[in-house]
């Protein structure tokens, strides 16, 4: 796997999730109206992503590969970050 393809699929994966939220779910999850919602959905999947990353970093105990690991997530931080203008549609002010 590459780190585009990574990125490219890390953003259809949380695009997903972002798209199914509402005005009124993200109001009731500022407020703190109790209940889920397609905020809490976004955040436990963000948070699954965050883990499987410490996962990821923490499987091999050489400190070289470990290094190696790291400078993939970098890439891929790098390339999503680069490539948001690409994957999102255009913003008009």
């Amino acid at each position: 796997m590459t780190p585009l393809a990574l990125a490219i699929a890390l953003t259809i994966l949380e695009g997903d999730k972002f798209k199914q939220i509402m005005p009124s779910d993200y109001l009731a999850n500022q407020v703190g109206i109790p209940g889920f919602n397609a905020v809490d959905l976004a955040i436990r999947l963000n948070n699954k992503i965050i883990q499987w990353v410490k996962n990821m970093l923490l499987y091999y105990d050489a400190v070289k590969h470990r290094a190696t690991v790291l400078k993939f997530f970098i890439n891929t931080a790098k390339v999503s970050q680069s490539s948001r203008k690409c994957f999102l549609p255009p913003v008009r002010c």
